[in-house]
């Protein structure tokens, strides 16, 4: 009986040493204050998420640079939200991060940010990236400026920049309202 029980707990002991280098969740997240990406590793016990060490890189975006140098943000912990990950058990785990990656990512939106605050002011600047790193809005943001072709550049002037505004300001209340009854809020 008590050999039965040395070899049952060998291989328990053996099978858990083989899977634990092998029980791992990688994932990819952004951060909600400044929109900088992270890429995680979780060494987790086999089957459970229970976490024993986390490798973790941290990676600049278009921007997460842009938000440095205008100043839009102050120093900060970083505040991860999930975008995707998978692993130990589990084939495809989708976070809340998705609009905002696509946003901290995009051309348009860096432009249309660094636009806004040389043409405009600081103040609304710091409106449009808070709304681009909002949950309910961050997509219609990405959506709005792609659907109105804003070049990926930015524009060269002030009153290349204001007119373009102008023509398209008024279509951004309903189009951010229909984002949120289409996507919810």
């Amino acid at each position: 009986m008590w050999v039965n029980r040395k070899i049952v707990m060998g291989l328990a002991f053996g099978v858990l040493t083989a899977t634990l280098p092998f029980s791992t969740f990688r994932s990819a997240s952004v951060c909600r204050r400044c929109g900088c990406r992270s890429y995680a590793i979780d060494f987790q016990l086999p089957f459970i998420p229970i976490t024993y060490w986390r490798h973790r890189k941290t990676e600049q975006t278009l921007f997460s640079g842009m938000a440095t140098e205008l100043a839009l943000c102050q120093p900060h912990s970083h505040d991860w939200t999930l975008i995707q990950g998978g692993g130990n058990g589990v084939l495809c785990a989708l976070g809340n991060g998705g609009n905002l990656n696509r946003d901290v990512r995009s051309k348009e939106v860096v432009a249309f940010i660094t636009n806004t605050n040389r043409y405009r002011d600081k103040s609304e600047a710091q409106k449009w990236f808070e709304i681009a790193l909002d949950y309910k809005d961050s997509k219609a943001l990405g959506d709005w400026l792609q659907f109105n072709s804003f070049p990926e550049s930015g524009f060269d002037s002030s009153p290349e920049y204001d007119k373009w505004r102008e023509d398209k300001d008024k279509e951004w209340p309903d189009f951010v309202a229909a984002a949120r009854r289409l996507w919810g809020e």
